[in-house]
């Protein structure tokens, strides 16, 4: 998936991606703590409590790795959520999309879309909302026209008899 705000994946259910064979839970938000499951593909991961930053070998944070805190505890003995790194193509973005995830990229156009519009005057709003009526009905406009012209040729035709010999 694009890249998304952290925020937007809160209290969301997370599933593994197919095309990731597996994820493993951990203890604490470290490669290096216990390992408490590893999740396959396609399978339900757990809901997102939060993120936090992850600490490298040494114990020291590190801001390069994120982290995702689950509600799920799976047996961790910590008493708190198990732990799932956050790396690119892990997760499955169709089911996030279906929990109304948004990439950054969306939410910028539609923050930029509600920003011009509340700059419109009425009478803008008016036009530009007839402008984009206009767009798709205008196909079906000008096809009723033209099958009505092709009637009306056909109706004003004077009618020949045929003569019988």
């Amino acid at each position: 998936m694009a890249t998304v705000n952290l925020s937007q994946l809160m209290e969301k259910t997370i599933f593994v991606s197919k095309k990731t064979k597996a994820v493993n839970l951990r203890r604490n938000a470290s490669v290096t703590s216990d390992l408490l499951a590893t999740i396959k593909g396609g399978e339900r991961i757990g809901r997102v409590y939060t993120w936090v930053y992850g600490y490298d070998a040494n114990g020291k944070k590190d801001e390069s790795q994120i982290w995702l805190q689950l509600y799920e505890k799976y047996n961790n003995p910590s008493g708190f959520g198990a732990y799932v790194k956050l790396a690119p193509y892990i997760l499955d973005e169709k089911s996030l999309r279906d929990q109304g995830v948004k990439t950054v990229d969306e939410v910028r156009k539609e923050e930029e879309e509600k920003k011009e519009n509340e700059n419109m005057t009425w009478f803008e709003k008016l036009g530009k909302n007839l402008g984009a009526g206009v767009k798709k009905v205008a196909p079906w406009i000008l096809v009723a026209y033209l099958g009505g012209k092709a009637i009306e040729g056909r109706a004003s035709r004077p009618k020949t008899s045929k003569a019988k010999a």
